[in-house]
């Protein structure tokens, strides 16, 4: 299954459906494990002053969803609905522990795990609203349910881009509204290759950054809560995605049966590639677009990095790629036979090498996977994300 870029040009009314699959298993059907929303969260780093020796050589922290030893996760018969633990590994050793579940603001859904900066976010939604924790601690929560596609902490506050209930988007600081579309659909989300850890939010020039499509034709660029500038939309065209990358309006966009690429007032047409779903990244000062497309010159679907000029060509389609520096990683997961995948932060790059956090269908301990080795986790349930923590 390939997860989607951006959500421009889908239905509104299949927000929620497109957004879980963004962030599901991709060797399985998703668990239903109830609905995602936010929940408090904690500092997942451990305070500089508690760093033992056995900590210092410690290269990811790692979230798991633990239940109790009697309920089949795998089944879920209980549809989320049973109470379960959220846990957070420094290494091998255990640094936070969450109850998670009924009568609590924290959810199992990986969707609405988040390790950002070291820290573990948690979002969920019922009938109260939407609630965003970090660690255990809340930090926000309004009535409205929204379904998260970005976060971002940024010093004392914390940043939401959420898909409303009703259709629309709205950005939010500590839970207060900022900025609301009726019509926006956002580029990017937490499932999205070419998007970081805080999904379609991101920093740029200082900045908190967004963009969003209308309609899939224009493209809208928010920066800190205001519109910049009048919507990229060139005629007849559809927008895959948009972003800031050092400043500048980058569009990636359809039209005449090509692809094209607009960066800073230049159109650059990609000949004989039609992208069908892809995003923009920068890798080593390069603008590239990174996703799938239609090769004319083969005439077959396949997944590509060029930045323009030059065609990548990914052998094996790989069901998802990361981004490190000037690099990227490809993750092909029928090298992990027999394991559970439970969405795209379950995996992060770092100097070429790929940590992956797997869960094996047939019950034995959840793993990650790095550079040969496998690390274990004494956990009935699943891993349900990873990032690297590098010593001071």
């Amino acid at each position: 299954m390939r997860a989607s870029s951006s959500a421009s040009g889908l239905p509104l009314k299949q927000f929620l459906f497109i957004s879980l699959l963004w962030s599901c298993s991709l060797l399985d059907p998703p668990l239903s494990f109830g609905n995602p929303r936010a929940e408090d969260q904690h500092r997942s780093r451990p305070p500089h002053g508690e760093i033992t020796e056995d900590l210092r050589d410690t290269l990811f922290i790692v979230s798991a969803v633990c239940f109790p030893e009697s309920y089949d996760w795998q089944r879920d018969s209980a549809y989320g609905n049973v109470s379960c633990t959220l846990r957070l590994f420094c290494g091998e050793r255990e640094m936070l522990s969450i109850p998670a579940g009924p009568g609590t603001t924290a959810g199992a859904s990986p969707d609405g795990h988040h390790i950002i900066d070291g820290e573990l976010y948690t979002v969920y939604t019922d009938q109260g609203g939407t609630y965003i924790g970090r660690g255990g601690t809340p930090l926000a929560h309004w009535a409205e349910k929204e379904y998260i596609v970005g976060l971002l902490p940024s010093g004392n506050d914390v940043f939401t881009l959420g898909l409303c209930q009703n259709g629309g988007l709205a950005f939010r600081c500590n839970g207060r509204e900022h900025f609301r579309d009726a019509g926006g659909v956002p580029f990017g989300g937490f499932g999205a290759d070419t998007y970081g850890p805080g999904g379609a939010l991101y920093m740029d020039g200082g900045s908190v950054c967004f963009a969003y499509s209308r309609e899939g034709t224009e493209a809208v660029f928010v920066r800190d809560g205001e519109k910049d500038g009048p919507p990229f939309s060139p005629s007849e065209s559809n927008i895959l995605d948009a972003r800031y990358i050092n400043g500048a309006k980058c569009v990636l966009y359809n039209q005449a049966g090509t692809s094209r690429i607009f960066q800073n007032g230049t159109h650059i047409t990609l000949n004989r590639i039609r992208f069908i779903d892809a995003g923009l990244v920068e890798l080593g000062g390069t603008l590239f677009c990174a996703g799938w497309c239609m090769n004319a010159y083969t005439e077959s679907e396949c997944r590509i990095l060029c930045d323009g000029s030059i065609f990548y060509f990914l052998h094996g389609s790989p069901e998802r790629l990361y981004f490190c520096g000037a690099q990227y990683v490809p993750l092909y997961l029928d090298q992990y036979p027999g394991c559970r995948f439970f969405g795209r932060s379950c995996a992060r790059a770092l100097d070429g090498n790929l940590a992956v956090a797997l869960t094996p269908r047939d019950g034995s301990a959840p793993f990650v996977s790095y550079k040969g080795t496998r690390t274990e986790y004494p956990v009935h349930g699943f891993l349900s994300g990873i990032d690297f923590h590098l010593p001071e």
